[in-house]
């Protein structure tokens, strides 16, 4: 079993970061199980040597994953942590806390989609937001009154989804 685990890490890593990308992008556009593209991401995207980016701000974005934050946390604080552009592919990611855990968010600026993740500390539970970001937006960038209209989150106390 381990040299099959080996070939197939050697064929993951043969594929290009654009091809990775690509697959991601296809699975937030199209796949119900939120678990399945964050772990997609965990594996293929977050380990490949190519997913390199430079810093970027993005005022939008960082709006909606401060309007989820809050969501998870709301009296808490929210951090953002670094976020970064593959320009090529126009994908967004970055890492992000809360009073309450730490969460993960990437975006893809062609098809105005992204997911967020969210984990509370030394729990396994997570949950995970699929969204677009609305066209009209104040110039400041910020969310004011926007609501989050369609969440899937699993029940607190119910059991992990399984890998």
């Amino acid at each position: 079993m381990g040299s099959f685990k080996r070939s197939i890490r050697r064929n993951q890593s043969a594929s290009s970061i654009d091809e990775v990308l690509a697959k991601l992008k296809h699975l937030i556009e199209s796949e119900g199980d939120l678990n399945k593209i964050d772990r997609f991401f965990h594996e293929r995207v977050g380990k490949h040597p190519g997913i390199r980016g430079d810093t970027a701000e993005n005022p939008r974005f960082l709006s909606i994953v401060e309007l989820v934050a809050q969501r998870m946390d709301p009296k808490g604080v929210f951090k953002p942590g670094l976020f970064t552009r593959v320009e090529k592919q126009g994908f967004w990611h970055g890492a992000f806390s809360t009073s309450r855990g730490v969460g993960l968010a990437y975006y893809f600026d062609e098809i105005n989609r992204g997911l967020i993740t969210h984990c509370d500390l030394g729990s396994t539970r997570g949950d995970y937001f699929r969204f677009s970001i609305p066209e009209e937006l104040p110039a400041d960038g910020k969310m004011g009154n926007t609501k989050l209209v369609s969440v899937t989150e699993r029940p607190k106390g119910s059991p992990p989804t399984p890998n």
